[in-house]
């Protein structure tokens, strides 16, 4: 058995004894991307966020079942227009409440706006279904 030499082994346990640098995460969660960012409710003068790229909730195999309703999201939209904190206000079922949660995350806004720049809103979303 060859054992390599005392210089080829200290660079190689200096590296295996550091710590993992963090992978490049460049595309960031949208709920860390803008922890700071004061949140502000639509009204007295802030403009409410519009839509501008909507995704559709994949549709459930349900076999010979339709499910027909609404669900209420709850989220704020960054000033960036991307949904963070997506939360379930009002569901129907877990496995309908999971999709629309995974399509809103997707979605894409116009940001809400106080004296002309664009702000963090919080507001409510309604995903109605039909046939799903």
């Amino acid at each position: 058995m060859v054992f390599p030499r005392r210089s080829c082994l200290v660079p190689l346990l200096i590296w295996l004894s550091c710590p993992a640098a963090p992978a490049d995460d460049t595309a960031q969660k949208p709920d860390e991307e803008k922890l700071n960012e004061p949140v502000y409710d639509e009204g007295l003068g802030v403009t409410p966020p519009r839509v501008i790229h909507r995704v559709k909730p994949e549709r459930r195999q349900s076999g010979k079942f339709r499910l027909t309703g609404k669900v209420v999201v709850s989220l704020v939209v960054s000033s960036t227009g991307l949904p963070t904190k997506v939360k379930i206000l009002q569901g129907m079922d877990n496995a309908v409440d999971q999709a629309v949660i995974a399509a809103v995350k997707q979605w894409r806004f116009r940001p809400g706006k106080k004296d002309g720049k664009a702000v963090a809103v919080r507001t409510t979303v309604d995903v109605s279904f039909t046939d799903l």
